[in-house]
């Protein structure tokens, strides 16, 4: 188990490679949902480098996916607002919120170098309810007659089964890593790995048909 583990962490370098080639070579590149994208990718996989380096430099902690985190939830936020699930004035709420929140817990309650599972899990809240609300307008309205190629319908799908698998992944980790066993720790990083590789297949696949949604 330990060495699938290991293989994967090191595969998941390569995860959000995935979804920039694609975008790269069949996109519609100029679509601003396909962009997002790619900032998110191009920022996992930045965040995953520096990390690597930080963590063969000699130091300890979570600093880098912290703040990669606070990142990604601008970015989907933005993902959000433009597809037009929230308007411009709960945007920049929700952006302002999480700034907020991410200092408060960082100087109050949970150390910037410590694993943030707090604020994990209510961006996975708050970003189920995002997709949730999606896919309640998306059945009302209908905008596309086939919706498995409708790269918003894949986009929206993979945020939505990240942050609901999130929330058990984000839940749980801080207490398994810190008072359990570690293979107990390894199950909930296998778990993730897992899912954060079915994400960037998602990805991928919503980039594919960008060109060719009806």
């Amino acid at each position: 188990m330990s060495g699938i583990i290991v293989l994967l962490s090191y595969c998941a370098f390569i995860f959000p490679i995935i979804p920039i080639i694609i975008f790269f070579i069949s996109a519609d590149t100029k679509a601003k949902t396909t962009r997002a994208i790619l900032y998110l990718s191009i920022a996992s996989l930045l965040s995953d480098s520096i990390n690597e380096i930080y963590v063969r430099s000699g130091h300890k902690g979570y600093i880098v996916y912290n703040i990669y985190f606070l990142v990604e939830c601008g970015l989907l936020i933005y993902l959000f607002f433009i597809i037009g699930t929230i308007k411009k004035e709960l945007a920049a709420i929700a952006a302002f919120s999480f700034l907020l929140l991410f200092a408060i817990v960082s100087l109050y309650y949970q150390n910037i170098h410590t694993y943030q599972n707090s604020i994990r899990l209510l961006g996975s809240c708050f970003f189920i309810i995002c997709g949730l609300s999606f896919y309640g307008k998306f059945n009302k309205e209908l905008p596309v007659d086939n919706p498995w190629t409708y790269d918003i319908n894949w986009f929206v799908f993979a945020i939505t089964l990240y942050y609901t698998q999130g929330l058990v992944t984000f839940g749980i980790s801080r207490y398994v890593f810190e008072n359990m066993p570690s293979n107990y720790g390894m199950n909930v990083w296998l778990l993730h790995l897992i899912t954060d590789l079915i994400k960037n297949i998602l990805f991928s696949i919503g980039l594919y048909y960008s060109r060719t949604k009806d």
